[in-house]
């Protein structure tokens, strides 16, 4: 679900469209019961990707609270050395985007692997970065832009997982969500009302 603060920015003068996104190459697509709030969950696959998977428990605590079936898979690069990046169009140049990242380290690290890399939401005003970032261990942790960016290019969402000089590993992502935010000027009640 989208946090409370996040709602606040938009005063009831948005509405939202959403594209829900997980990683896998198997098409399964699932809502409720799985998911407790009857998100949609579409798998994205692209041959450039390796996918990887566990048996162990993700603790996926609220308020996020996605499925098992999402969170105990992930995505990498078959090349190390290359960033992973997602992209997808919107319609309208005005629209904004709130872009919601999961991860959890769902692989047995050995002795001397690193995996850490920067994630950039890419905007067309502006970008946001977080730095040397490492997914925990069995843990779901998510990360979201605000405030909500408008598209590169004007139409065009970008995320990037870009690996650092100190990874020997490759970025990895559980899961993803989009939502793309649209003006609603024009309200179905009159202001005034209470």
């Amino acid at each position: 679900m989208v946090k409370q603060t996040a709602l606040t920015l938009l005063q009831k003068q948005a509405s939202f469209v959403k594209h829900y996104k997980y990683l896998n190459r198997i098409y399964i697509y699932f809502r409720y019961p799985k998911d407790a709030y009857d998100r949609e969950w579409n798998p994205r696959s692209n041959s450039g990707f390796n996918f990887i998977n566990t048996s162990l428990s993700v603790n996926s605590s609220a308020p996020y609270e996605l499925p098992r079936d999402v969170i105990s898979k992930a995505v990498v690069n078959k090349n190390v050395t290359e960033n992973l990046s997602f992209y997808w169009s919107v319609d309208n140049r005005d629209y904004h985007a709130l872009i919601y990242l999961h991860f959890a380290e769902i692989q047995t690290l050995q002795g001397n692997d690193t995996r850490e890399f920067d994630i950039v939401w890419k905007g067309n005003d502006q970008n946001i970065t977080v730095s040397s970032y490492r997914p925990p261990k069995l843990q779901l942790e998510t990360l979201y832009n605000t405030p909500p960016l408008k598209c590169m290019y004007s139409t065009q969402c970008t995320v990037e997982l870009v690996t650092t000089q100190s990874s020997t590993l490759p970025p990895m992502i559980n899961a993803m969500e989009a939502y793309i935010i649209m003006p609603f000027p024009d309200a179905g009640t009159n202001p005034e009302d209470g």
